[in-house]
């Protein structure tokens, strides 16, 4: 099994960010993991030689039926490399993404220039700095 998987299960990590896991049809047999090159890598990586040896055979990246040295490398580094706390998600974005709404608003010209949107924004502040209405 890969070591990293996204919260929906559609992306795995591969050291750097998250990319689409491959579907069970381009997942490589472990007949066709070299183990002496897994030995190499782990080796020269400083990983755990199992893990690297279950991680692999989902890292034929070119999809030719292959393990080439550089995708098992990319394991490697994979194992090496986790993914950073808070980054659980797919497609490359962590899964606690939060939209500031006057972020939102503001990045569009149109709204930034609106005097109802400036109006709102003060109404709002006014409220949280003096507690009341008006």
């Amino acid at each position: 099994m890969v070591g990293e998987l996204s919260e929906d299960g559609q992306y795995m990590w591969d050291g750097n960010g998250w990319i689409p896991k491959p579907s069970s049809a381009e997942i490589l047999p472990p007949s066709a993991v070299d183990q002496t090159q897994v030995m190499e890598v782990a080796s020269q990586i400083g990983v755990n030689a199992d893990s690297l040896a279950n991680a692999a055979p989902y890292f034929d990246q070119n999809r030719d039926g292959q393990l080439q040295r550089s995708e098992l490398e990319q394991a490697a580094v994979a194992i090496a490399n986790p993914p950073p706390a808070g980054s659980r998600g797919g497609n490359g974005s962590p899964s606690s993404l939060k939209i500031n709404n006057d972020n939102y608003y503001y990045s569009n010209s149109i709204a930034r220039a609106s005097k109802t949107m400036l109006e709102c924004k003060n109404a709002k502040t006014n409220l949280k700095s003096t507690g009341t209405e008006g």
